[in-house]
């Protein structure tokens, strides 16, 4: 194993499944960057720096703390990683906080900075210039794409620690060849071998990568074994990174027909101990026979709104019901050229589920629609792209009265109608989706129309406020007993 998880090499060593091994030269290796029994020993070091965009920020305006990210002219150009979804920038976090306080997360948010998933992403927008800088990005990298002509470099704080990790290795007893684990770790920590990694290495005797100074030159946070086997401390910092998605589709009675409007995850996806996938038992338990439904209408093509279309055994859930697509939307994800070009991961997963999904009898029984058409009694259509290409939402009018289905304009309002400039990793494309956020917003205000959300708490209908620079949604009252 070659892991960033070193919470699992404690564990392994607990219960007493690693093999203890100390390979040539493991007398230079740094002893933080190793188990003192040899069952496990670090091969590599990595460092969270700082990257910049060179054609954006001049040298003189480099950061050279977490605080001067907080700067105005750094208001949405500024990237970072998940940090729950990443344990080293959870660290990288936590000790800016230990600094600066719960005031500097407050301040950074109201920055509006973008969000990705993993370094790369985050050292890729900066390179391309879609962020202006970042100080969560993987030094090696960025210094990769600096060597590669890219106009981004790295830079380190001379105030605040630099968060490093030893990306480590381990044997375990049962591995089925345990010479050659030996073999590879011994030539993987050979100097020759080390000198060539791009980074950092654990043994002393190893010189920096050509630019950078030797590791323990730097100002260090050099905790992240300590910080990430406290279970108890990354576990409350988590439930600060922790929101519940809820899902609300609904159903229209036209009085001529029944009219569902998107369908959840769908049974098949049910899981034990939540209500995920329970769309099907919540329609009964209002009233509502699945066979009686007359049309499914789709917003868009996320798992959570047209997974629903199939049951559990993979027939039609609404066995009696046409099914109505956004055009553009169907376009896209049925386009061959479109899914070659998908990054892996979560896109190319997108387009493997929706042709799942929007194949034999469910796509025979599909028909397309434009924008701006009444396509149900009663039901119109409404462009509200950047969510997906083809992301819809819909008027619902009845007499003078009139509804607007959100669908994902926002997911939760109390996160993203409060900072209609934040961008949702959901978001496909996150300008487009923020400049449709705020269009969509303003109308809602001035028409002071009664809106039904997608992600917000039950009852999940309310109106949208104007509060200064942002929004706020105010829920309609409701009770349980009628």
């Amino acid at each position: 194993t070659i892991f960033q998880t070193l919470q699992d090499y404690d564990r392994w060593k607990k219960q007493g499944v690693l093999m203890s091994f100390k390979p040539e030269g493991w007398d230079e290796i740094h002893q933080s960057f190793k188990d003192p029994d040899g069952q496990y020993v670090g091969v590599a070091v990595y460092a969270l720096s700082y990257a910049y965009n060179t054609q954006t920020i001049p040298k003189t305006d480099v950061p050279i703390s977490a605080q001067d990210f907080l700067r105005p002219e750094f208001k949405g150009k500024v990237i970072t990683t998940y940090p729950n979804d990443d344990d080293v920038t959870l660290y990288l976090f936590y000790t800016i906080v230990q600094k600066y306080g719960w005031e500097f997360m407050d301040k950074y948010m109201a920055n509006n900075p973008q969000w990705v998933r993993g370094h790369l992403g985050a050292a890729r927008a900066v390179a391309s210039g879609q962020a202006a800088a970042t100080f969560d990005t993987m030094t090696n990298v960025t210094l990769g794409m600096k060597k590669s002509n890219q106009p981004t470099d790295v830079a380190f704080s001379t105030v605040d620690p630099l968060p490093i990790w030893p990306q480590t290795t381990a044997i375990f007893k049962d591995a089925p060849h345990p010479n050659a684990a030996k073999l590879y770790i011994t030539w993987f920590l050979a100097k020759e071998q080390q000198s060539r990694t791009g980074t950092w290495s654990t043994r002393l005797d190893v010189p920096p990568p050509s630019g950078l100074k030797p590791i323990f030159d730097y100002q260090l946070a050099n905790e992240f074994r300590s910080f990430i086997t406290n279970e108890k401390l990354t576990e409350e910092l988590r439930k600060r990174d922790t929101m519940t998605l809820v899902f609300n589709p609904i159903v229209v009675n036209t009085g001529s027909k029944l009219v569902a409007i998107d369908t959840g995850y769908g049974a098949a996806e049910a899981k034990p101990n939540t209500t995920h996938g329970q769309y099907q038992q919540n329609l009964a338990a209002a009233g509502i026979d699945a066979k009686a439904i007359d049309t499914v209408i789709i917003s868009h093509y996320h798992p959570d709104h047209v997974n629903g279309l199939l049951g559990a055994d993979d027939k039609p859930a609404f066995p009696n019901a046409e099914i109505l697509v956004p055009a553009a939307e169907h376009k896209f994800w049925m386009d061959d050229g479109e899914m070659s070009r998908a990054s892996p991961g979560r896109m190319q997963g997108l387009f493997k589920d929706n042709r799942r999904v929007m194949s034999g009898e469910i796509l025979k029984r599909t028909a397309t629609y434009e924008w701006g058409k009444e396509i149900a009694p009663g039901i119109t259509s409404v462009a509200t792209p950047g969510h997906t290409p083809g992301h819809t939402s819909y008027v619902i009018a009845s007499g003078s009265a009139r509804l607007f289905v959100f669908s994902d304009v926002t997911n939760r309002p109390e996160l993203f109608a409060r900072n209609p400039g934040w961008h949702a990793f959901f978001d496909q494309i996150p300008d487009m989706a923020e400049a449709t956020r705020r269009k969509v917003l303003d109308m809602l205000i001035a028409d002071k129309m009664l809106v039904q959300t997608f992600h917000a708490p039950f009852p999940a209908l309310g109106h949208m406020e104007k509060d200064g620079q942002s929004y706020r949604f105010v829920q309609a009252p409701w009770s349980p007993a009628v």
